[in-house]
C-alpha cells in the first residue's frame, strides 16, 4: 500500500492506495497459502500452485517463496519437509519462521507438526511446539483474522473485537472502537489485520453486483486500568476497487 503525493489526494481522501506487484503463475492461487513478513521479505508458505489447485483441487505443497518488497521480486527458497496449506499459522520468532498444521491428510498422524526454517542457514528442522504458538493455540478462532501488537493478541470474533494478553493470561472484548463503521453490515464480507509499528491496519471487502472494494483503517489502542481496551480509528478509506471478486485476502507488513 503506498500514499499519493500531497498535491494529488482528493478531499476527504487518505491518499492511501494499493499496488499491484506482478507474481509469476506458479505463485497463484494465494488464498491457499499462509504469508509471514520479515524486514522487507514476505514468505508465501504451502499451497498449490496454479496448475495443481486447478487440476486436481489440491491446495497443499511444499512449496516457500519470497517476495522481495524493495524490488518487488519472486525468488524460491527451500521446500518445506512437510505439505500444508492457508488453514497453518505461521510466526517469526529469534532468528526462525515457524510454521504449524495445515498439513495434508498423508500427515493425519503429526496434526501438530512444527516445522522451523532458520533464515541464517536457509535449512528447514522439525521441533517440538514451541511457546511462540502458546496464544494461538488457546486461542484458535484468532487464527482467521488477528494481529499481535506488543505481545497482545487481537482478533476479530463473533461480531466483535477481542485481545488477549498471554502474559496476564486476560481474554476480554475491546471497549469501544471509536471511528469505525459497523463490521456487521452484511455487505461486508473478508477481514484481515496487520500490526503497523504498534497500530492495527484492518483490511476489508465490500461486494456489489458491478465491483469488489477494499477498504482499510488505521487503528490505534489504549489500554487502561490494566483491563480494558479503548481504539480509535486515525482514518479509513477505500484503497483498491476491482470488478473481480475478491474470494480472499491477507495483510502483512513489511519494512522497506
Amino acid at each position: 500500500m503506498r500514499r499519493r503525493p500531497s498535491r494529488n489526494i482528493a478531499n476527504e481522501s487518505s491518499g492511501y492506495y494499493m499496488e499491484i506487484v506482478p507474481s509469476p503463475k506458479y505463485l497463484h492461487p494465494a488464498q491457499s497459502s499462509t504469508l509471514v513478513a520479515v524486514g522487507s521479505d514476505v514468505y508465501k508458505i504451502g499451497g498449490g500452485d496454479h496448475s495443481t489447485c486447478k487440476l486436481s483441487k489440491r491446495k497443499c505443497s511444499y512449496s516457500f517463496s519470497v517476495l522481495d518488497c524493495r524490488t518487488h521480486t519472486w525468488r524460491q527458497a527451500p521446500s518445506m519437509w512437510m505439505e500444508r496449506d492457508s488453514s497453518s499459522t505461521a510466526t517469526f520468532f529469534d532468528g526462525k519462521i515457524y510454521v504449524a498444521g495445515g498439513c495434508d491428510k498423508r500427515y493425519a498422524g503429526y496434526p501438530d507438526r512444527v516445522e522451523a526454517f532458520d533464515l541464517e542457514k536457509q535449512t528447514w528442522g522439525f521441533v517440538t511446539n514451541p511457546r511462540v504458538f502458546d496464544r494461538y493455540h488457546k486461542y484458535k478462532p484468532a487464527r482467521e483474522c488477528h494481529c499481535v501488537i506488543d505481545d497482545v493478541l487481537f482478533f476479530w470474533e463473533s461480531g466483535a473485537f477481542k485481545w488477549y494478553d498471554s502474559k496476564t493470561h486476560l481474554c476480554k472484548e475491546v471497549s469501544d472502537v471509536k471511528g469505525l463503521p459497523d463490521l456487521q453490515d452484511p455487505k461486508f464480507c473478508k477481514m484481515a489485520m496487520v500490526d503497523l509499528g504498534g497500530k492495527m491496519g484492518l483490511l476489508w471487502d465490500t461486494k456489489t453486483s458491478q465491483e469488489c472494494k477494499i477498504w482499510c483503517a488505521e487503528i490505534t489502542f489504549e489500554r487502561r486500568h490494566g483491563d480494558e481496551m479503548l481504539g480509535k480509528v486515525e482514518w479509513f478509506d477505500s484503497v483498491f476497487s476491482t470488478h473481480v471478486s475478491c474470494s480472499s485476502f491477507y495483510a502483512v507488513s513489511a519494512s522497506v
